[in-house]
């Protein structure tokens, strides 16, 4: 990317905390505090979309089998697939990058907006160290997570009047989960 080449602060900052979000997701899973809801259904719906199949959830609420989008209505999940053969552990993974890319969205927008050459990096830092993010990390995966990264580009195409890129924001935000139409309205 652009924002990255000749930038070493940046790039320090996307590795110190791309560390640390990894020393905050994966101990939880490898020592057995992740659970079949959410992270196990994300699991077993990225394992049947992998091989092109329909999911159908083995562990639903009134103790019958329903499809994966009868539950959580998030097709944004399909594209997550291929991180089925990084292991179980590939959904956490997918949420911390893309936890850095939103953090990169936001580092780009604050660029776009300010003459100061410090605030884009006080900027990424401050988002990467809010409580919610650590919380978001601590607790499974949930597209919420992912829908709520894509929004600093959502802003950064809307300012630049990139309207492709601002329509893409927009259907992947839908497509993330069944509550983030209503969200999207508000923003």
């Amino acid at each position: 990317m652009a924002i990255l080449k000749k930038n070493s602060l940046l790039i320090l900052l996307l590795a110190v905390f791309g560390v640390a979000f990894c020393l905050i997701s994966l101990p939880n899973h490898y020592n057995f505090r992740t659970y079949s809801l959410d992270l196990g259904m994300f699991n077993n719906a990225i394992y049947d979309f992998s091989k092109f199949r329909n999911n159908m959830y083995t562990l639903g609420v009134m103790d019958r089998n329903v499809n994966y989008f009868y539950d959580h209505f998030a097709p944004i999940t399909i594209l997550f697939a291929p991180f089925r053969f990084l292991g179980t552990s590939g959904l956490l993974i997918a949420q911390i990058l893309s936890i850095l890319m939103g953090g990169l969205g936001v580092f780009k927008y604050a660029t776009l907006r300010s003459k100061s050459s410090w605030l884009p990096y006080l900027a990424i830092t401050y988002f990467f160290l809010h409580w919610g993010v650590a919380n978001a990390l601590s607790f499974d995966f949930h597209t919420n997570v992912i829908a709520a990264m894509l929004v600093p580009w959502l802003f950064v195409a809307f300012y630049q009047k990139k309207w492709k890129l601002f329509a893409l924001m927009i259907v992947l935000l839908l497509i993330s989960k069944e509550n983030i139409g209503l969200w999207v309205f508000f923003i």
